[in-house]
């Protein structure tokens, strides 16, 4: 229930957010830890990292409820609902959470028509035809994310990434049975260190746990996941199951780029957990 309800809240909060942002009564706008200005869009959220992950999982929500609603108000909220949470992932600016969702999209539609495969080719027509229409609504709110794509660093590529996972890899190299523990990251390190809340960002949430419990934690973390991605395809013709799944990749895809595994406190942290948790449940419930 309470991932449900999450589901929900969070759809909200996305939609409200570019909204409060399009009528001018909130930029969204964030300072960092430097006192700038970030030029990212951050919305009702703490920060643009966690909105562009939860748009995508928002805009996920709205597909799997615009294809099951009967009712039809619904699906007309869920179609502008779709447009403003896209507004609010592009303006936010992680190419990583955009290459995210749209690899659960394709995800989500493959699965769900693999015996039919023209529809699944019409539906992402569909999709595309729908992103160029709507360019007028959202060209003016691309204009950083298209900075970072044209920029020589990339989330995508190893540009703005590279000294965080190098510095994973020379942590896990030091301790590779155990790893470092959470606490003994060398503040020494090429890495980006917050001297004022002790706050280092691991960049990767994959290499964050190889890094801080070796080979041991990866090892079951790997597993768990694939556990549960393994129980999702058990029963592919369950839009329910598709739909959690797609949530899933989504995450683990981010994960390559964000550190969220061991954020304790922050949404993406307890989001993905619980994600983990409803798909136990679902396999324990058959």
């Amino acid at each position: 229930m309470v991932f449900k309800h999450i589901l929900k809240f969070n759809v909200w909060i996305c939609v409200l957010s570019v909204v409060l942002m399009l009528v001018g009564l909130h930029a969204g706008k964030k300072i960092d830890h430097y006192n700038n200005l970030r030029p990212d869009f951050a919305g009702l959220y703490r920060h643009s990292m966690v909105l562009s992950a939860m748009c995508g999982i928002a805009i996920l929500t709205l597909i799997y409820g615009l294809r099951n609603s009967g009712n039809r108000k619904f699906k007309l909220f869920s179609i502008f609902g779709i447009i403003f949470c896209f507004i609010g992932l592009i303006q936010s600016g992680s190419r990583a959470a955009i290459a995210g969702l749209l690899l659960a999209i394709i995800a989500y539609f493959f699965i769900l028509y693999r015996n039919k495969l023209h529809r699944f080719v019409s539906i992402l027509f569909l999709i595309t035809a729908g992103i160029i229409m709507t360019f007028p609504l959202w060209e003016s709110k691309a204009d950083f994310v298209m900075s970072k794509f044209n920029s020589k660093s990339s989330d995508l590529q190893y540009g703005s990434r590279d000294i965080k996972w190098n510095q994973r890899l020379r942590e896990f190299s030091s301790s590779p049975i155990i790893g470092i523990g959470f606490a003994s990251v060398d503040i020494h390190g090429d890495d980006d260190f917050n001297t004022e809340n002790g706050i280092i960002e691991p960049g990767t949430s994959w290499l964050a746990v190889l890094s801080m419990t070796g080979l041991l934690g990866f090892i079951f973390f790997a597993t768990n996941n694939y556990t549960a991605l393994r129980k999702l395809l058990k029963d592919k013709n369950n839009e329910n199951n598709i739909f959690i799944l797609s949530c899933l990749i989504l995450m683990l895809f981010y994960m390559l780029f964000e550190g969220i595994v061991f954020a304790s406190g922050t949404l993406l942290f307890a989001f993905y957990w619980l994600l983990i948790g409803q798909i136990n449940v679902k396999n324990n419930n058959g």
